[in-house]
């Protein structure tokens, strides 16, 4: 069995957003406007501002989702897919018509209904 492999990610919100912001008024940058060498006035204030972002976005370990290859799925299928993502964004924000998607899912569910079909007929016949 293949081991997991973990990745860390921040999460990143509105609200955590407008916590961060307000954090970083409230702090005294003192210590950075009193520092008369750059590189440690830089080094004072990159370490507010991680210090900040640690406490408000805290890096969270998860397991990464391993990918698993289905025979079926063609390279014609995946980029019907990722277009069908870019239209359904599209109706969403309202420069593609509804009935324009509908119709691009119905031709790419044949579509790879049919491949799918022909992959497990193959295999089992």
């Amino acid at each position: 069995m293949e081991e997991p492999v973990f990745e860390k990610r921040r999460l990143f919100s509105e609200a955590k957003m407008q916590h961060f912001r307000e954090c970083l008024g409230q702090c005294s940058w003192e210590v950075v406007l009193r520092e008369a060498d750059m590189n440690r006035a830089y080094d004072a204030f990159n370490g507010v501002i991680r210090s900040r972002m640690d406490l408000i976005f805290p890096e969270k370990t998860r397991a990464k989702k391993s990918s698993v290859t289905v025979a079926w799925i063609t390279k014609g299928i995946r980029v019907s897919c990722k277009n069908k993502r870019v239209l359904y964004k599209g109706v969403r924000s309202g420069w593609v018509s509804e009935e324009y998607y509908k119709k691009y899912v119905k031709v790419s569910k044949q579509a790879g209904g049919a491949t799918k079909y022909r992959q497990i007929y193959y295999a089992v016949g």
